[in-house]
């Protein structure tokens, strides 16, 4: 199913030659193209060392340099994968288990310390600015 990629050897028609890692381990394989990624999976986790009784069952996920998830029902080829690309390959129970909320401040919490950025000097100065525009536009209001 696979083989090693020779250097500077040329690639026969319909195969890609990609380069897969995990964790530190390194491999260059040459893979058909047209084949499911699901079928060339575990080939895959045994290339780097990943195949392993104690990870199987999370299953693995191949992910591309730019971070995309590549699809276990369709081929590199059809992906976009291309010769010379770089695969990833990581253990499913590396994931971890999705957060289930009982409670809405609890998944608020979750957004606001994951996704929202802390305030800068800068826009702490820009608030305390208009803030005390906004006062002295009242006041002055006040007065007339």
């Amino acid at each position: 199913m696979t083989q090693a990629a020779r250097p500077g050897g040329a690639v026969a028609s319909g195969l890609v030659r990609v380069t897969v890692t995990s964790g530190t381990r390194r491999v260059d394989l040459v893979l058909p193209g047209a084949v499911p990624v699901a079928e060339l999976l575990p080939e895959l986790a045994r290339s780097v060392g990943l195949l392993d009784p104690a990870t199987v069952h999370g299953g693995y996920r191949v992910v591309t340099a730019d971070g995309r998830k590549l699809a276990t029902d369709s081929g590199l080829t059809l992906q976009g994968v291309e010769d010379g690309g770089l695969l990833t390959v990581t253990a499913g129970v590396d994931d971890p288990p999705p957060r289930v909320y009982d409670d809405v401040v609890e998944a608020m919490t979750d957004v606001v310390e994951n996704d929202l950025q802390p305030w800068r000097p800068a826009t702490g100065r820009r608030t305390a600015l208009l803030a005390a525009g906004l006062f002295l536009a009242l006041g002055a209001a006040a007065l007339l």
